[in-house]
């Protein structure tokens, strides 16, 4: 009786949820082996050796018919227990001693009290039976230290003592790493290890057709592949990266195996996301690591795609996480354009959305619908068709229902606006400037300075020949009129553009210089690489971040770089066309301090006729 108890005590310990206060887990995690004596786990068959039991026990303590009627044959009650008890007592070490011999009862008769089949539990994997020379009565009474019972259960005894402190301990890093999880909410009230949640599609999201059939090809090539099919979705912080992968996932998961959903944000939250996979798919891998997760997926299961989303960190490399089977799919998203490396003929670049794509995320979020799309038009192209940025502007514009002057309210008040945090039921988690910011403040120093200085160029096509060509000159504005010398206040200028450019072109440190803003997707690099485009809201980012003074100063620094490359014309003036629209922007911006720039910039015009 006393036994049923306590494996009734264990299933309670064991059915508590992980990280509950009433610590009944503690005694679960504490215990490392049961023996069992005569326990009549499967009940006592006959209603004659239920009387008979009850005499016997009633002779050490009262007993209720009640409880003798739970001890039945059969009953419900001992089988729920027993069912329970199978899933609580996995990782307890279990012997069960059974009687050998009938007990000698009233009347003369002899019965077996508990029989071996009732004395055991069928389902518990590794558990000990044990008969011992006694009847039910005797099966706890040794008469000495010789006697062979005792020395049976001694031995058990001993061994599970020697081993209790390395089990127990192992099963305590097991409780605090459940735990854990439960604290995260990774746990099911069940204490069943749940697979991390695919992060949500907005109710806003907008198909964007084009992207989504290049990572079908991708991920799901119509002929036999020699390596593993590879997707890899890298561009500007805000792009819509995530949204685009996880829409995809959610129209295509029927054609996977399994989908597994991986934090890439860092090393730590990567390998712990690896363990939470492997975990959840049942208690026999609950020791497993991140290695293991990986080893699985080599090797135990085919069609599987393993989604890594914000693998954005230039110092992380992601190929020890990679499963080198053919038989699975990844699917990366990053900041880092770089992770092309990891598979170049997987590569998407997300850029902007295309206009009609803008104009229907913004009337959506907006949850307008306009009779013309032409103020539309106007504030998604200002905001460069970045999705954060029109996600924000449609939150906006759905408070205030103002969508003609949401324009004139964003020129007076961007970064007010850029920077405001995201509204309850927005996809993205921070603003625009949160994005950027992500990113842009783990740059060199010296890649954040060469940035600041094209905030002030157009955005479009800067043609690296203006930085090699104003070196070449040593950042010196051309002298017009020999009567009008360049200014002194040049040449401070012009030093400062060295000390961060060089002092004369040389093509593999200027590289070096542009790369760690390639690779974090805040410049895109032509086709032909001869020239570069920065997203227009980064320049406005830039230029909010850095304040008046520093405004002045770069601003005057871009100047004395576009009059370090303007020279004479020989033959073509198609230099001269390429730095046409940079020119305008920086006089757009600025005074002209010096009628020496004037002339300068005279004679750059009348070169184009």
């Amino acid at each position: 009786m006393l036994a049923l108890i306590v494996i009734q005590a264990l299933v309670l310990c064991h059915n508590e949820i992980p990280g509950s206060k009433t610590q009944l887990r503690d005694i679960l995690a504490s215990t490392h082996a049961a023996l069992f004596f005569g326990t009549p786990h499967s009940g006592v068959k006959g209603v004659e050796l239920l009387q008979t039991l009850n005499r016997l026990l009633s002779v050490y303590k009262r007993t209720t018919n009640n409880v003798l009627q739970h001890l039945k044959e059969n009953s419900p009650a001992l089988e729920n227990i027993q069912s329970l008890y199978t899933s609580a007592s996995r990782k307890i070490e279990m012997v069960l001693f059974y009687e050998v011999y009938e007990t000698r009862i009233f009347g003369g008769k002899s019965e077996m009290i508990v029989p071996r089949h009732s004395a055991t539990v069928t389902g518990v994997g590794g558990a000990k039976e044990e008969g011992l020379n006694a009847d039910h009565c005797e099966i706890v009474k040794f008469p000495d230290a010789n006697d062979a019972n005792y020395r049976a259960v001694c031995s058990y005894i001993k061994q599970y003592v020697a081993g209790s402190v390395t089990a127990v301990t192992r099963k305590w890093s097991t409780e605090d790493a459940y735990r854990a999880l439960a604290n995260a909410g990774n746990i099911s009230p069940n204490g069943i290890v749940l697979p991390k949640p695919r992060p949500a599609v907005s109710r806003n999201y907008v198909d964007r057709p084009r992207i989504q059939s290049l990572i079908t090809q991708k991920l799901l090539p119509a002929e036999p592949v020699r390596h593993q099919p590879r997707c890899i979705l890298h561009g500007i912080g805000g792009a819509g990266k995530t949204q685009l992968a996880t829409n995809w996932i959610r129209e295509n998961e029927s054609r996977f195996t399994r989908v597994i959903f991986i934090d890439a944000s860092s090393q730590a939250q990567l390998e712990k996301d690896l363990e939470q996979f492997i975990h959840c798919l049942g208690p026999e891998y609950n020791k497993s690591t991140w290695k293991d997760a990986v080893a699985y997926l080599d090797g135990k299961e085919k069609g599987w795609l393993l989604f890594l989303d914000n693998a954005d960190s230039q110092d992380l490399n992601l190929n020890p996480y990679f499963p080198s089977s053919t038989e699975g799919a990844v699917l990366i998203t990053t900041r880092n354009s770089a992770s092309v490396g990891y598979a170049p003929d997987g590569e998407v670049t997300v850029r902007n959305l295309e206009e009609s794509e803008a104009v229907k995320l913004l009337h959506t979020i907006a949850n307008i619908t306009p009779q013309s799309d032409t103020a539309s038009l106007e504030i998604v192209r200002e905001l460069g068709m970045l999705a954060v940025a029109i996600t924000q502007a449609g939150t906006y514009i759905r408070k205030t229902r103002r969508l003609d002057t949401y324009l004139d309210t964003f020129r007076k008040h961007h970064e007010e606006l850029l920077q405001e945090q995201p509204h309850i039921g927005s996809e993205y988690n921070s603003s625009t400037y949160a994005a950027f910011d992500l990113s842009f403040k783990y740059l060199p120093m010296k890649t954040q300075h060469f940035l600041n200085l094209c905030a002030f160029f157009h955005h479009f096509l800067i043609p690296i020949a203006l930085f090699e060509q104003s070196m070449g000159s040593s950042f010196t504005t051309h002298t017009v009129l020999e009567s009008w010398p360049p200014p002194e206040s040049d040449k401070a200028f012009a030093s400062k553009l060295e000390e961060l450019l060089g002092s004369t072109w040389d093509e593999l440190r200027f590289q070096k210089l542009v790369e760690p803003a390639t690779h974090a997707s805040f410049i895109d690099v032509s086709s032909d690489g001869l020239s570069y485009t920065v997203h227009p809201l980064l320049q406005v980012y830039i230029k909010d971040r850095l304040g008046k003074e520093k405004n002045r100063r770069y601003m005057r620094m871009g100047t004395q770089l576009l009059l370090g490359a303007i020279r004479p014309v020989q033959d073509n003036n198609a230099q001269h066309w390429q730095l046409l629209p940079h020119a305008n922007s920086m006089l757009r911006s600025t005074q002209l301090e010096d009628v020496v720039h004037a002339l300068g910039f005279y004679v750059f015009y009348e070169s184009l006729g």
